[in-house]
């Protein structure tokens, strides 16, 4: 049956929750009609999800009066009047939550993206515990992307019973322009380097800085032989601004901000790592890069596990030696075309294209909206 469904969330910037919003709206096809409200603006998908005729409603939590932008938030759900309000992470899931109950719209899902984070102040431990508490009184249903995310907010509180477990889903192959790569590899003389890249915005969970060390010792290592791909928004700045880029290296590291298509660069990685300490759920990057045939190796956060299916490519959260040795061999088999190891890369790669596909993620998510 057609639903009325408004999504609330934080903003329409290139993180992974935004992007699985863009893919469920964009490709529900089931005559539902989708709302996004945002609490601050940001125009990463906001001109995509436009032209697909999603509507989309900005307020400004930033800028304004957060008082009097809750409130139009109320009003706006008022008016609206949602079969559904779907939040989207934690600001969202408290901050929606109590503006649905006043506004009187009675089904409300909470979508948690994360895990519950391993050091927390005071401040955020309260917060958190509130939504714990919350969740045995607002959402019908708590729809996570991770099975890790699932248990450990279990333990931390949160009403086991409504859970929902609903993992990524991804587009089929999409076409790339080789003229771009081509161009691409010219410009920075890629033609005989292993190019490791890691696709993150910068933040404390990504743990650039320690991805930087271990690059320069494998960089001494393995000489002119490898090169470093950062895509992510404000990586280069930060890294400046805190010191953390050796004046040596700045020749070795492509710095690139949040790209419009990233499958055009998939071709030109060798080897995605990501190094991630805590906060990741079901990290998407992985599930996009490895289905697109690149190896990856991982920290154990999250689901990384499940997705990569290979504990030989997980190494110790923040090991530097855990992750240089496995690096080294990953590489070493790249360099040698390794015939096992890629055999391993092609064959999780159709498994994962098959099992995790936008159709199956969308047709979970309807079977939710249609309680």
């Amino acid at each position: 049956m057609k639903k009325k469904i408004t999504h609330l969330i934080v903003s329409l910037g290139s993180g992974g929750a935004e992007k699985t919003l863009y893919n469920l709206t964009t490709h529900d096809h089931d005559d539902n009609l989708h709302t996004i409200v945002t609490l601050r603006k940001d125009k990463f998908y906001k001109t995509k999800l436009i032209k697909n005729n999603i509507k989309i409603i900005e307020l400004d939590f930033i800028n304004k009066s957060k008082f009097l932008e809750f409130f139009k938030l109320v009003r706006l759900l008022k008016l609206d009047k949602p079969d559904i309000l779907q939040t989207w992470l934690y600001h969202c899931d408290f901050i929606g939550s109590i503006a649905a109950k006043l506004a009187g719209v009675k089904n409300i899902i909470w979508n948690i993206r994360g895990t519950v984070k391993n050091k927390m102040s005071i401040k955020e431990f309260i917060y958190y515990k509130m939504l714990s508490i919350f969740s045995y009184y607002f959402p019908k249903k708590i729809i996570s992307c991770s099975l890790e995310g699932i248990k450990q907010h279990v333990k931390f509180g949160y009403k086991k019973e409504i859970f929902c477990y609903i993992p990524n889903g991804i587009l089929q192959k999409i076409q790339t322009s080789k003229n771009f790569q081509n161009t691409f590899i010219k410009k920075y003389n890629l033609s005989r380097k292993i190019v490791i890249a890691m696709i993150a915005r910068y933040h404390d969970q990504k743990n650039h800085n320690f991805l930087l060390d271990c690059f320069y010792e494998i960089d001494q290592y393995f000489k002119d032989e490898v090169i470093l791909l950062l895509i992510g928004k404000n990586i280069k700045n930060q890294l400046f601004k805190n010191k953390e880029l050796r004046s040596d290296y700045r020749n070795k590291i492509i710095f690139l901000e949040e790209v419009e298509n990233i499958n055009d660069y998939f071709p030109l990685i060798d080897l995605h790592v990501l190094t991630s300490s805590y906060g990741e759920g079901f990290p998407n990057v992985i599930l996009e890069t490895l289905s697109n045939k690149i190896p990856n190796i991982s920290s154990d956060v999250g689901d990384a596990k499940i997705i990569i299916n290979n504990n030989k490519l997980i190494f110790k959260n923040l090991n530097k030696y855990d992750f240089i040795n496995i690096t080294k061999q990953v590489i070493f088999k790249i360099k040698d075309k390794e015939e096992d190891f890629y055999n391993y890369v092609n064959k999780r790669s159709a498994e994962l294209t098959k099992e995790y596909s936008i159709e199956k993620m969308i047709s979970n998510y309807r079977k939710i909206w249609d309680f």
